[in-house]
């Protein structure tokens, strides 16, 4: 039996999934490093405008990182645009627009 159809190892996760690995830390920064990292999730820039219009990301993307936080059954959703992972905006919500996951 042949395992040529696997694949190698690699240092990164997929494209798309790697953008917002790395946008993790730049989000800890800005809480603070409070809080429990709920997971991340990569959406378009035209859906965050639409759910806070005060965020005005440069690039087409972005990833939510959502953080639980200590004191307060809410959680904390930082955006970060995708294209120079820069925080666009931190928002406290009772209810994320988005389900988080893990990478």
């Amino acid at each position: 039996m042949s395992l040529a159809g696997c694949a190698g190892g690699r240092n990164t996760l997929n494209t798309r999934s790697s953008a917002c690995f790395r946008a993790i830390a730049v989000a800890e920064q800005a809480v603070g490093r409070h809080g429990r990292l709920l997971g991340v999730r990569e959406t378009s820039s035209a859906f965050v405008r639409t759910r806070y219009p005060g965020d005005m990301p440069t690039g087409a993307r972005v990833c939510l990182v959502g953080f639980q936080e200590r004191d307060r059954p809410g959680a904390i959703v930082v955006v970060v645009d995708v294209r120079d992972r820069h925080v666009v905006g931190v928002h406290p919500s009772d209810h994320p627009p988005v389900r988080f996951r893990h990478l």
